[in-house]
C-alpha cells in the first residue's frame, strides 16, 4: 500500500473521529439541558449559521426592507414580565389576529439580575421561551434591551444595588456603571444571539437605551452601548427612540435610525422626524394607545394627561393618520398586564399629600382629608394595574380599540387573511372571605430579631449589611427604623426630607402620623418620659422610572428608607435598630418556619377587636373547580398595603387614593382546594375580601 493511500485513510479516520466527537458533544449538551429553554438558547449559539437568503432588516430608499423586500412594521408592545408565562401564547396570538406582524418588548435588568452576578431567566422571566412562542405564532420580534427601559417599571429597569456605590452615574459612560452593564449584557445577549432573524429566529431589530435625549445630550453613552451590543454577537438592525422634545434636539447617534414616540398629531410628529433625518423610513416606536395611572391621580382613560382627548373616535382617526403617513407603527402598549409585586415605577408630580394626621382622617368613602403644607416635586407611584386602556385589557379582554385597529388594518391589507379572533378567558367571582388570623408588625419584629441591624445612624435600604442568613441590601418593600429618645417637652423632628418614600410614625407603638419625602418637620406632643421608643415603618413606593432634562439629579439618587440623619430637638439622633421587611420569597419561607416552630403564632382575628395596622393578616379562599379562573380581588374597608396569594405577591392596593380598587389575580396562580391569602395592611384593617369578574375601573 502506497504511503499516499495510508495518509488519505489516516486523514479520513481523524476527520470521522472529530465528527463523532462533535456530534457526541452536541448530543450530551442537549441532554444536559433537559427541557430548559433558557439554557437551550445558550447552547444553540455554538452551532448556528446564517440562513440562506436572509439579510435581515435594512433601510433602503426611505423604507424598511426585510431580505430586500419592502416591509412595514406593524408592531405591538407586550412585556413578557408583566404576564404569567402561561398567558404569553394567548396574548401573542391575539396580537397576530389583530393584524400585527411584530411584537416588541422591553427587557428589565433589575428582574433578570436581582443581585450582582445572580441571574434569573425562569418562569415569567424566561425570555428565550417567549421568543420561541412568538416565532411559533409567526411574529417578528423587536427587543428593547436598555439597559435603561423606562416602561413605568421600578427605576426604569435599573437594579437598585447600583446605588451601593457612591458617586455612580447611571445612564452615562461612567466606567463603574458601564462595567456593570457589560457584566449584565454578557449574561443576557448570548441568550438572544441564536434567536436573531439571520439565524432563522424572530428577532429583526434591537432598540438601544430609551428616550435618551430627554435625559442627556451625551450620546457617546448610547453609541458605546451599541458597540457593546455588537461585540456580543448581535447583528440585527439597531435604532433609538425619543419623544417629540428629544427629537427636537436632533442629537447625533452615529448613524442609528431615530424613531419617535407620540399619541396625537402624527403629521406634525413625522414632519419633525423627517427634518432630523431626511430619506429615512418613518417609524413611531411608541404610538401611545392610552396612558398609565398613578396612585391618587385620575383614571387616564382619555389618553395623556396633557390632552385627555383619546375617545374611541379620536383613537381611530389618530391610528389611521399614523398608518397612512408613517406606515411603521408600534402600538404602545398592545396589552399592558400587571406590575406584580413591588415593581411599579414612579412619576414626578407636584405633591398634593404631605402627611395624614391619624387614621380618623381616612374616611371609607375614599375622600382623603390631607394636610398640605407646601407644593413640592414628589414621585407619584404608578398603580399595580398596567392596563393602560390598551387594545387588550389587564385581564385579557379585547377592547373597542382592538376591534378598531383590526378593522383599520384589514382595510389596508385586503388580500391578507387574518387569524380568527381568539376566545376570551372567562373570569370568576368567588365567594367572599374574611381574615382569620393576624400578626402585628411589632410581633414580626420580635420574630425576625435575627435580621435586626444595629447602627449609629440610619442606613438606606440599598446599604443594609448582611445579617444572619440575609444578604446585603434591600431593593423593595418596607423596613422598620427604631430609636429610643428622652422626652422632656415634646419632640420636634427635623426630617430634612430624609424619608423615602413614605413612613408611618409611632411613639411607644402608637400611631402618630404619616410622613412623605417632602416632610421637613414634624412635632410630637407626648408626655415627658425618660425613654420613648420611636418607630418609622418606611416604604419604598417605587423608584422613579422617567425624568425630563434638568431633573437627572432625581433619577440618579433613588435610595430608599431613611437616607440621612434626623434631628430631634436640635440633636442628631443616634443608636438605631432596623428590621428589613422586603416580603421576598426568603422572608415568606422564614415566616413559615417561624410559624411551624412556634417562634411566631398567628392570633385569631375577630372583627369586634377592631385590629389596627400595621399587621399581616391571613385568610383562605376555597375553590372547588379543578381549573380556577382569573379574578379581581377587592379589599373592602382596608386602607393600604399589598397582597400575597399562594406565595405570589399580586401587588399593592391603596383604596383611599385610587383610581385602582381591585387587584388582578391570575387563575393559574390559584389551585383547587385552599388558597392562602396574606394581606399586609398599613393602617386600617377591613372586614371582607371579595372577588369579582371586572376590574372596577371604567374604560
Amino acid at each position: 500500500m502506497s504511503s499516499k493511500i495510508q495518509k488519505r485513510r489516516l486523514a479520513t479516520f481523524f476527520a470521522l473521529s472529530i465528527t463523532v466527537v462533535v456530534i457526541w458533544k452536541l448530543h450530551m449538551s442537549l441532554q444536559e439541558i433537559d427541557g430548559d429553554e433558557g439554557d437551550l438558547a445558550v447552547k444553540r449559539k455554538q452551532f448556528f449559521s446564517i440562513v440562506k437568503n436572509r439579510t435581515g432588516l435594512k433601510v433602503e430608499k426611505a423604507e424598511f426592507r426585510l431580505d430586500g423586500t419592502p416591509f412595514q412594521i406593524i408592531g405591538g408592545s407586550l412585556h413578557y414580565f408583566r404576564f404569567p408565562e402561561e398567558y404569553w401564547y394567548d396574548r401573542l396570538y391575539a396580537l397576530k389576529a389583530c393584524g400585527l406582524n411584530t411584537v416588541t418588548t422591553y427587557i428589565p435588568w433589575n428582574a433578570h439580575e436581582p443581585s450582582p452576578g445572580t441571574f434569573d431567566f425562569s418562569g415569567m422571566l424566561d425570555l428565550p421561551k417567549f421568543l420561541e412562542i412568538a416565532q411559533q405564532i409567526g411574529l417578528h420580534v423587536i427587543l428593547r434591551v436598555g439597559p435603561y427601559i423606562c416602561a413605568e417599571w421600578e427605576w426604569g429597569g435599573l437594579p437598585s444595588w447600583l446605588l451601593r456605590q457612591d458617586g455612580i452615574r447611571v445612564r452615562s459612560s461612567d466606567p463603574t456603571y458601564m462595567a456593570h452593564v457589560k457584566s449584565y449584557f454578557n449574561a443576557l445577549l448570548p441568550k438572544i444571539v441564536p434567536y436573531q432573524y439571520i439565524y432563522g429566529g424572530p428577532v429583526i431589530a434591537v432598540q438601544v437605551e430609551n428616550e435618551f435625549a430627554t435625559y442627556s445630550s451625551d450620546t457617546r453613552h448610547v453609541i458605546a452601548l451599541r458597540d457593546m451590543i455588537k461585540e456580543s454577537g448581535i447583528k440585527e438592525f439597531m435604532f433609538v427612540c425619543d419623544d417629540r422634545h428629544g427629537t427636537e434636539k436632533n442629537l447625533n447617534y452615529d448613524g442609528m435610525l431615530k424613531t419617535i414616540n407620540f399619541q396625537n398629531q402624527a403629521a406634525d410628529a413625522f414632519q419633525l422626524l423627517t427634518k432630523t433625518q431626511p430619506d429615512n423610513p418613518l417609524f413611531v416606536s411608541e404610538y401611545w394607545t392610552g396612558w398609565f395611572n398613578t396612585w391618587g391621580g385620575e383614571n387616564n382613560n382619555k389618553g395623556t394627561p396633557w390632552t385627555k382627548s383619546l375617545t374611541a373616535e379620536k383613537f381611530e382617526s389618530n391610528t389611521a393618520e399614523a398608518l397612512d403617513i408613517g406606515k411603521n407603527v408600534n402600538f404602545y402598549v398592545f396589552a399592558g398586564g400587571t406590575n406584580f409585586g413591588f415593581m411599579n415605577g414612579g412619576f414626578k408630580n407636584k405633591a398634593r399629600i404631605i402627611y395624614v394626621q391619624s387614621t380618623e382622617h381616612i374616611p371609607s368613602d375614599g375622600n382623603n382629608d390631607f394636610y398640605v403644607t407646601s407644593i413640592k416635586d414628589v414621585i407619584s407611584p404608578d398603580t399595580t394595574s398596567y392596563d393602560y386602556d390598551a387594545l387588550i385589557s389587564e385581564e385579557g379582554k379585547l377592547t373597542k380599540k382592538y376591534h378598531i385597529t383590526r378593522r383599520l388594518l384589514q382595510s389596508r391589507k385586503p388580500h391578507e387573511t387574518f387569524p380568527n379572533i381568539p376566545t376570551e378567558r372567562q373570569l370568576a367571582s368567588y365567594a367572599s372571605v374574611v381574615p382569620d388570623a393576624y400578626l402585628s408588625i411589632f410581633e414580626l419584629m420580635n420574630g425576625f430579631k435575627s435580621w435586626m441591624i444595629e447602627s449609629q445612624f440610619p442606613i438606606s435600604f440599598e446599604n443594609f449589611p448582611a445579617v444572619s442568613d440575609r444578604l446585603a441590601g434591600q431593593s423593595y418593600g418596607y423596613a422598620v427604623y427604631e430609636c429610643d429618645l428622652n422626652v422632656q417637652d415634646g419632640l420636634n423632628f427635623d426630617m430634612k426630607q430624609s424619608v423615602h418614600d413614605r413612613a408611618l410614625l409611632f411613639a411607644n407603638r402608637e400611631y402618630q402620623g404619616t410622613l412623605l419625602s417632602t416632610t421637613k418637620e414634624h412635632t410630637l406632643k407626648i408626655q415627658p418620659s425618660p425613654s420613648v421608643t420611636v418607630s418609622f415603618l418606611v416604604e419604598n413606593q417605587g423608584r422613579v422610572n422617567w425624568v425630563s432634562t434638568g431633573d437627572d439629579y432625581i433619577f440618579k439618587d433613588q435610595r430608599k428608607g431613611i437616607v440621612g440623619n434626623i434631628t430631634v430637638n436640635g440633636k442628631i439622633v443616634s443608636g438605631w435598630r432596623t428590621w428589613p421587611f422586603d416580603f421576598s420569597d426568603q422572608f415568606l419561607s422564614k415566616l413559615s418556619g417561624y410559624i411551624k416552630d412556634n417562634t411566631l403564632k398567628w392570633k385569631k382575628y375577630k372583627l369586634s377587636d377592631h385590629i389596627k395596622g400595621p399587621a399581616l393578616l391571613k385568610s383562605e379562599l376555597t375553590i372547588t373547580e379543578s381549573e380556577p379562573k382569573d379574578t379581581f380581588m377587592q379589599l373592602e374597608d382596608f386602607e393600604k398595603g399589598f397582597v400575597v396569594v399562594n406565595g405570589r405577591n399580586v401587588g399593592r392596593y391603596w383604596n383611599s387614593a385610587g383610581p385602582q380598587r381591585r387587584l388582578f389575580v391570575p387563575g393559574v396562580w390559584l389551585h383547587r382546594g385552599r388558597n392562602e391569602i396574606l394581606i399586609f395592611e398599613e393602617l386600617r384593617v377591613g372586614s371582607v375580601v371579595s372577588f369579582h369578574k371586572t376590574s372596577g375601573i371604567s374604560s
